[in-house]
């Protein structure tokens, strides 16, 4: 009978060097590989910058293609005219008083998205890496007291953000398929009539299922950085996202119920 002991292999594998580009598509498919590269490899800024910057162009695009629908500034216009109405209903406006809001409304609301398309993808692409990168250094690297640096959460958090790119374009071939402007890949599809002020509306319309993709990655990366297992790690992640956004939707109500009074 052969007594030897199985081989057994080493903690760190060879180093397998990659190009950006596979790193940044190779998230999709096997995210524990890229992180295990990165963990292994010396910092390297395109790790975060490349698809920050691919993020920005294609949040630029999609933009520009919603805006071109006609349905877009009709339901922009209906959402202005909604507020104007529940001033009324209120008591806080006249009717002569809404009548003159009206278009001073309708043309703030237009103005308001087509500054936000320009500004909002480059703030949110380069914003992005740094702020999740700074939660997952916390929650990975000091709580689950994984020791990795912070820009190592950096890195991270950016090549997680290439599934960012395709919820913009999916969510974008929804909204031109649907011809409604809040739909996307999740149970939000299934609202007729959207309500931004709907808490249901609003808990759906985060419930998208590149969100929860996303959050899973991230914890694949800090698990692999040395955060422990995925199920610790994805503990953290998921837990402080639902924390999180249930803080800001009870702020939300709150603000929501002192501007009703």
């Amino acid at each position: 009978m052969n007594s030897e002991t199985p081989p057994v292999d080493p903690p760190d594998s060879p180093v397998v060097t990659t190009s950006v580009m596979a790193r940044m598509l190779n998230v999709f498919a096997a995210p524990g590989d890229v992180f295990n590269e990165v963990r292994q490899s010396a910092p390297n800024t395109a790790n975060w910058l490349m698809p920050a910057i691919l993020l920005m162009v294609v949040g630029w695009a999609c933009h520009f293609l919603v805006m071109a629908q006609p349905e877009t500034m009709q339901q922009i216009n209906a959402m202005a005219e909604r507020g104007i109405q529940q001033q009324v209903e209120a008591g806080k406006l006249t009717q002569a008083q809404a009548d003159v809001a009206h278009d001073q409304a309708i043309k703030f609301a237009g103005i308001s998205a087509r500054v936000a398309g320009i500004l909002a993808p480059p703030a949110a692409a380069f914003a992005t890496p740094f702020w999740w990168g700074l939660l997952l250094w916390l929650l990975g690297g000091k709580l689950l007291k994984g020791g990795f640096s912070f820009m190592k959460a950096v890195e991270v958090a950016g090549l997680s953000s290439m599934i960012l790119v395709l919820e913009a374009v999916l969510k974008t071939l929804l909204i031109l398929a649907t011809g409604n402007l809040f739909a996307g890949p999740g149970p939000v599809l299934l609202i007729r009539d959207f309500d931004a002020q709907n808490l249901l509306h609003g808990v759906l319309a985060k419930l998208s299922l590149t969100t929860l993709w996303v959050l899973a990655v991230r914890a694949v990366g800090i698990a692999r950085l040395g955060a422990g297992s995925f199920a610790r790690s994805a503990g953290v992640v998921f837990g402080f996202w639902i924390l999180w956004n249930g803080l800001w939707t009870g702020i939300g109500l709150a603000i929501a119920s002192l501007l009703q009074r």
